[in-house]
């Protein structure tokens, strides 16, 4: 898929996970609010982690030897900011547990990661202007 589209898919599904975790008491009474999580943050990591694979393909830079590998790939080439990699690693981490571990930690953990997500999307939207403006000049 497009990587611009993926951006965009990120961001519209990042701004439902913000509203559904914006209330703690509201997320751990409904059952909905932590199953419409459930189901949308793998969605995140995985369209962050095929973006970020995009852009190591595109660059022709080593191969990744782990997904989370992707994102330190991405900050040694100053992609990202290194800062954000140990969350982006968590987010991770949780992509593969979020269907078992309880709704309690869940917010918890979707509350820590959420705004490493938003920062390296954000960082990869810079990286495709950037292109962009390469291409005319």
């Amino acid at each position: 898929m497009d990587p611009k589209r993926l951006i965009e898919l990120i961001d519209n599904n990042v701004g439902k996970l913000k509203y559904l975790i914006g209330n703690r008491t509201k997320f751990l009474a409904d059952p909905q609010r932590s199953n419409q999580a459930r189901y949308l943050y793998p969605s995140v990591v995985n369209n962050l982690t095929q973006i970020a694979c995009h852009i190591q393909d595109r660059e022709n830079w080593r191969p990744p030897i782990n997904p989370a590998d992707i994102f330190i790939l991405m900050a040694d080439n100053e992609i990202i900011h290194h800062h954000i990699v140990p969350d982006l690693k968590r987010a991770i981490r949780l992509s593969t547990r979020v269907a078992k571990i309880p709704k309690e930690e869940l917010f918890e953990e979707l509350k820590a990661v959420i705004r490493a997500i938003t920062m390296c999307n954000d960082a990869f939207k810079v990286y495709f202007q950037l292109k962009e403006l390469d291409k005319l000049g």
